[in-house]
């Protein structure tokens, strides 16, 4: 248990949803009854509570802000801010050459602006309608939540697998629901067989642990706790479908139970069984296989734009490693970050920066030069952007926007680096 509490505090600095498998593990107590190992326990605590003090203590420097406006549903950044930088979005167009928001295209006048339709004024919902709303869409959010892994299965355009696809998606979605609905039928079958209830809470306990159809029953009782948090928290998969993703581990654990119990309930047919699980594993092999073929040839062609190719933390620790080499005016220096025109999905960083001044367009470089090298950048622009520069990081496509001939051109991957030629050069 002591080991559990540690490895769920991990996970949750990695990502929030960890939490939610605090309730399932005291739920499994609770059923089991396991003895307690208090030294082991006490140990457990005191790691998972070093493990959480640095994030506890950032979020008792901003009064807990994160959490409130999670909880509340309250917006982090002010609307007027996010308004501010609409601009950066990929639908608004292309964009001018910009180092603050000021400098973005101006509205229309209010004489030529559009006025919007007057609207009938609507009376909000009451408290109560809206928890009675969520209690009846929260069935259809849960099997959306456990759906969430098989639409990475379904098969998007018709290929030379898209009938194989289609088979190994239904296959898996059969096994997943099918051995789910089974179990729990079997598993509530045990504790009817035996009559009193508190003979029956005992039996169904033991049936968790002691029966593969428990075992089943379990994983997917894990999992459903971890999905209604999630709704509770109001993070459906329809709105945050990543948070979900932590759910395939577990899913799959409960297709391999399901189709063993499948194969052990028909032992004469067990070698058809045999060749369908073959013909499952070479189809998923293929494709694996073909994916990892074509992420091969994408790592082999890393010299050319695209959005993995700029991510390469390889190409940005080269860049950086660069500067620092190149630089020899002390411990600041001001590079520009012209690669938004490359990155409008990240335009959210930008009103961030008025929240944590640490984002900004070009954070990871900055990031990398002040660890590792002691460098900082005078850069604070959210955009990334500014002019009279020591240095200018552009993507492939971006060099088409500069005059070379006044540049150094230093190529990382598909990042290069400009370096103004000065007249003593």
């Amino acid at each position: 248990m002591a080991l559990t509490c540690l490895l769920i505090t991990a996970a949750f600095m990695t990502h929030f949803t960890a939490v939610l498998l605090y309730p399932a593990l005291v739920l499994c107590y609770i059923i089991r009854r396991p003895p307690l190992a208090w030294r082991g326990l006490f140990v457990g605590v005191i790691g998972s509570a070093l493990l959480l003090a640095p994030w506890l203590l950032f979020q008792v420097e901003r009064d807990f802000v994160d959490l409130r406006a999670f909880l509340s549903r309250t917006p982090t950044v002010a609307p007027e801010i996010m308004a501010q930088y609409a601009y950066l979005k990929p639908e608004s167009g292309p964009l001018p050459s910009v180092t603050s928001p000021e400098q973005a295209p101006s509205p229309p006048p209010a004489a030529e602006a559009t006025a919007p339709p007057p609207q009938q004024a609507s009376t909000p919902p009451t408290r109560v309608e809206r928890l009675l709303g969520r209690i009846v869409a929260a069935p259809a959010q849960v099997v959306d939540g456990f759906m969430v892994m098989f639409r990475f299965l379904a098969p998007r355009e018709l290929t030379a697998f898209y009938w194989p696809q289609v088979a190994l998606y239904v296959a898996l979605l059969s096994a997943f629901w099918g051995g789910v609905l089974l179990a729990l039928w079997r598993w509530l079958q045990a504790g009817l067989a035996v009559a009193g209830w508190r003979a029956r809470y005992h039996a169904l306990a033991a049936a968790l642990y002691q029966t593969p159809h428990g075992r089943i029953v379990l994983l997917f009782g894990l999992a459903l706790i971890v999905v209604l948090g999630l709704i509770a928290t109001r993070s459906p998969a329809s709105a945050q479908s990543t948070y979900y993703y932590g759910l395939a581990g577990l899913q799959v654990l409960i297709i391999a139970y399901s189709l063993h119990l499948l194969i052990e309930r028909m032992p004469r047919m067990r070698w058809r069984y045999g060749v369908l699980t073959a013909a499952i594993l070479a189809i998923v092999g293929v494709q694996g296989g073909a994916r990892l073929a074509k992420d091969s040839a994408r790592l082999a062609d890393i010299e050319h734009y695209s959005p993995f190719n700029v991510a390469l933390y390889r190409s940005i620790d080269a860049a950086t490693a660069w500067i620092a080499d190149d630089w020899a005016g002390g411990d600041s220096l001001t590079i520009s970050y012209d690669i938004m025109a490359e990155s409008r999905h990240f335009w959210w960083i930008a009103p961030w920066h008025h929240v944590d001044p640490l984002y900004r367009i070009g954070m990871g470089f900055d990031y990398l030069l002040e660890s590792y090298y002691g460098l900082h950048n005078r850069n604070q622009s959210p955009t990334g952007e500014v002019a009279g520069a020591d240095y200018v990081v552009v993507y492939e496509p971006g060099l088409a926007r500069y005059d070379l001939s006044v540049y150094e051109v230093h190529q990382f991957g598909a990042i290069y680096v400009l370096k103004p030629i000065t007249d003593g050069e």
